[in-house]
């Protein structure tokens, strides 16, 4: 499979810097037919989805998952399930399936050194042949109380782990409690579902080096793969294999439940702070506007946005090297936000009251405290031509409670009134 890391060219800011400043780091080898370098376009292999066994026939990818890019098909499981996974390896070399997050059975993904005759099979896939792995989802590894429905994990090719997941097999997965998901796979309690691999493909050590230099390059015999600025070129700071803003089908509605899956994979370099301008997330039971990502570490981030904003890698040379995206936040009518969502949230109507208050509304204790000097009561607590004394002019909050009934069908409003001066409203939405 062919992908190319800069195609699109969806967002001016990011575009014009990426093709056509070649001034900017790390950018201007994305354009292709060049002599001496491979450009913006790379061979690789990716996991792709059949309809059946016979793997005659791709299974199409929906809209809402256009934004996977090179990542496998999103493998999801209840806690207490089996998975059962049929691999085809059609690549030209041997290659496997392994997650994380899940217990392998016999026939499961196992480090070579270890493997019987059956589990070397399942590690070491060769061209042209079929295995079916089998996971089981045992209850201790699913989310707890205090984590979103679904975990995520993610899994890959490990006959060698670096070079295999460096020319682009791996795919995510997910580990959910029991009931959060429909029988179309979808998650009960979310509108819209991302993944985001955040990782710098470095195509040096990809498996097909050797072959994206012939196809891509005008004088293959000039170049110098130890050279530090060609491989330089070839390494790709990317989400998903797309850099500079390409990434397709980051769209969402205002006020929807978005659940972020982010995944890192690669080296010592791959170290990212991904930052969500314009909204903020639920993680780990905190709420942040960057998560933090290290190798083989992944994370869920749910985000009910109101903004539209970018989400990039802001560690080191990771921005300026393409690792940003445009997501997007669309204003869709009130019946495409699942109204179930806001069945056990708290509404509060909380305005801006100017009232008058007294910091000792009950003095006895204060006269005794002064020693029974009437002098010193006086001057901290009644109010003279000199001295305020403990009353005075405040601004306050004033809080209504809710009756708010709502009725399927119906729209889901609020609304406060102004008392005084300015009001506010303030809800959990």
């Amino acid at each position: 499979s062919e992908v190319d890391y800069s195609e699109l060219g969806s967002e001016e800011e990011f575009t014009a810097i990426a093709i056509h400043d070649e001034t900017h780091a790390n950018v201007s080898h994305l354009q292709n037919n060049f002599e001496t370098r491979i450009g913006g376009s790379y061979k690789k292999a990716v996991y792709k989805e059949y309809t059946d066994g016979s793997f005659t026939e791709h299974k199409r990818r929906l809209a809402e998952e256009a934004h996977l890019g090179l990542l496998g098909p999103v493998i999801k499981a209840e806690v207490g399930e089996r998975i059962r996974v049929t691999f085809r390896n059609n690549g030209s070399r041997p290659f496997s399936v392994q997650p994380h997050g899940v217990s392998y059975r016999g026939t499961g993904e196992l480090p070579w050194h270890r493997c019987a005759t059956t589990a070397q099979v399942s590690s070491h896939v060769s061209p042209g042949t079929t295995f079916t792995y089998e996971w089981d989802v045992p209850e201790d590894v699913g989310p707890t109380e205090q984590d979103p429905d679904c975990l995520t994990w993610l899994y890959y090719s490990a006959v060698d782990a670096v070079r295999d997941t460096s020319s682009g097999l791996v795919g995510p997965l997910l580990v959910c409690r029991k009931g959060a998901l429909l029988s179309s796979g979808k998650q009960k309690n979310v509108n819209m579902e991302f993944f985001l691999l955040a990782t710098v493909f470095d195509e040096n050590l990809s498996w097909y080096l050797d072959d994206n230099i012939l196809m891509f390059t005008l004088s293959p015999d000039k170049i110098d793969r130890d050279d530090e600025d060609f491989r330089e070129s070839n390494k790709m700071h990317s989400i998903n294999g797309y850099m500079y803003g390409n990434q397709p089908g980051l769209e969402m509605c205002k006020g929807s439940v978005v659940s972020w899956h982010l995944m890192g994979l690669g080296s010592e370099v791959d170290v990212h702070g991904i930052y969500f301008s314009e909204n903020t997330f639920v993680t780990k039971g905190t709420r942040r506007d960057t998560a933090n990502l290290f190798p083989h570490t992944a994370l869920t981030a749910v985000m009910k946005p109101d903004s539209e904003g970018k989400l990039s890698c802001l560690t080191t040379d990771h921005y300026t090297g393409g690792m940003k995206q445009n997501y997007k936040v669309k204003k869709c009518h009130w019946w495409n936000v699942d109204v179930s969502m806001y069945l056990h949230e708290k509404i509060y109507y909380i305005a801006a009251v100017e009232v008058e208050w007294d910091y000792s509304p009950n003095r006895t204790w204060e006269f005794e405290r002064h020693q029974y000097n009437e002098e010193s009561f006086r001057f901290h607590f009644r109010c003279t031509q000199a001295v305020k004394g403990s009353v005075f002019l405040y601004a306050s909050c004033c809080v209504s409670s809710c009756n708010l009934k709502h009725l399927p069908g119906q729209a889901l409003m609020v609304f406060s009134s102004a008392i005084e001066t300015s009001s506010i409203y303030s809800g959990f939405f």
